[in-house]
């Protein structure tokens, strides 16, 4: 009797362990509705990147965020972005006249953005988890990277 107990508690203890298994989903499916929210947002053409850490190959630096944004609505870009506070050096960016070019990779869930004002070049990459990597290339070529997250303004 004991053991008919044992085997009865092992069947419903791996049973338990089948289902979960097969309830786990993907990745993709996962980010699935993150992903959407981020394309409908550069969709609208009306969004706020919001800078948490500005980094490059010889190290990182935490960001203020009330501080740190660039808002993109249609063709017009504003904001401010700090560097390294070594540098003491804020980056403004206002223009009205901006190109902008959206790719939507929907199999891979990312998001890129080129944006090309009249001193500066900024390339937005969404990742699925909703992240952000805001890289911007000035006239001289000086290269400055941001990590944050889109929102709405």
């Amino acid at each position: 009797m004991k053991k008919l107990i044992l085997i009865a508690l092992a069947f419903s203890l791996s049973a338990g362990t089948v289902v979960k298994a097969q309830e786990k989903q993907s990745q993709k499916e996962i980010f699935q509705p993150i992903y959407l929210n981020s394309k409908a947002l550069v969709a609208s053409e009306n969004y706020q990147f919001v800078a948490h850490v500005i980094y490059n190959d010889q190290g990182r630096e935490r960001l203020n965020a009330d501080e740190n944004s660039i808002v993109f609505k249609g063709s017009e870009v504003s904001g401010k972005l700090h560097s390294f506070a070594k540098d003491k050096s804020i980056v403004t960016i206002k223009a009205s006249n901006s190109t902008t070019t959206n790719s939507f990779d929907d199999d891979n869930q990312k998001i890129s953005v080129a944006i090309k004002t009249d001193r500066y070049e900024l390339a937005i990459e969404v990742k699925p988890n909703g992240n952000a990597v805001l890289t911007i290339t000035n006239k001289e070529g000086t290269v400055l990277h941001y990590a944050g997250k889109l929102v709405k303004p």
